[in-house]
């Protein structure tokens, strides 16, 4: 007799319980801020963190949950009457067709609630394939400073994208739904494909310039006063032809040296003191090389190609 009144009432304790916080979910009511966020999974992509699967799980453990805990209440008439005839058996359990049922419209009303959460998803789904495609212009000796400024530009223009697509979230009746994870790395992985661009560009800047140094060492050379007339006859040929064959070539790939120098200052990117010292170093050696050059080509006219001796007319 105890047991029966005593389950009943539990019974209808937890039956309306269960019904009023099911009632309070579907009204959006007597709920705290519930937040989810939008994140990058581990592969790049943007993902509900939690995922809508999680989220229904989590609100099916919360009825679970006091399905389970009524199974542990026990009956008291065998502690009250202690006679061996009287079975301990459970209190009450919750009806089956209400938890069901309760577990029937949580899973209705999130996934219509979710549905707006969703949206914003693939909304910065859509830039994953946009950020894939950002590829840097590949190295090159001579480089495109025009092919260079469209990719930088490209990636500020997705970079603004991205921080337009949902900036601080959005409020739906249950969640709010944080973006600002999915913004921040999605930003990151555009701004590093910028700066991958611009390491490039240095890296090769930094290659050149021990090029052009190295062509510079080895004329340097040339410099060396003749062993025998057939050195310098030789040396005489070829610093007649130094200008266009080898000077102009290296002074025009001086001037894009200075040219990206320029640009990577414009893009506010971190050169090397010495790099810089030595672009500017040999931008400033170029025009002494050339009139060393001449001289040395004068000197050499003047052994191999004496003045002509003045004729007199006989009269």
């Amino acid at each position: 007799m105890f047991d029966v009144m005593i389950g009943h009432e539990l019974s209808r304790w937890a039956e309306n319980s269960l019904e009023e916080w099911v009632e309070a979910v579907e009204e959006a009511r007597l709920l705290p801020e519930l937040q989810i966020e939008i994140d990058l999974s581990a592969a790049g992509q943007v993902v509900l963190s939690p995922n809508q699967s999680e989220i229904l799980e989590t609100f099916d453990s919360f009825i679970e949950g006091v399905e389970s805990l009524a199974s542990t209440f026990s009956s008291i008439e065998p502690e009250l009457f202690p006679q061996p005839e009287i079975p301990e058996e459970h209190l009450f359990a919750l009806d089956s067709e209400l938890v069901m049922s309760s577990k029937e419209r949580l899973r209705r009303v999130l996934l219509e609630d979710l549905q707006e959460a969703l949206k914003v998803v693939d909304a910065y789904s859509a830039y994953e394939e946009l950020i894939a495609e950002l590829t840097p212009p590949e190295s090159a000796e001579e480089v495109d400073l025009n092919i260079v400024r469209d990719f930088l530009s490209q990636c500020a223009q997705r970079l603004e994208e991205v921080g337009r697509v949902c900036p601080g979230g959005i409020q739906t009746r249950l969640f709010f739904v944080d973006t600002s994870i999915a913004t921040r790395k999605l930003s990151a992985m555009i701004s590093q494909a910028s700066t991958d661009c611009l390491l490039a560009m240095s890296q090769e800047l930094q290659r050149n310039t021990e090029d052009i140094r190295d062509a510079y060492r080895s004329l340097d050379k040339h410099f060396n006063t003749p062993e025998n007339d057939y050195e310098a006859e030789r040396l005489l040929r070829m610093v007649e032809n130094i200008d266009k064959q080898t000077l102009d070539p290296l002074e025009a790939r001086i001037s894009q040296l200075v040219e990206v120098l320029d640009f990577l200052d414009t893009s506010m990117f971190l050169i090397s003191l010495d790099l810089r010292v030595e672009i500017y170093d040999l931008r400033t050696k170029a025009p002494d090389v050339r009139t060393d050059f001449r001289l040395l080509c004068e000197e050499l006219k003047l052994i191999f190609e004496p003045p002509a001796e003045d004729e007199e007319s006989d009269e």
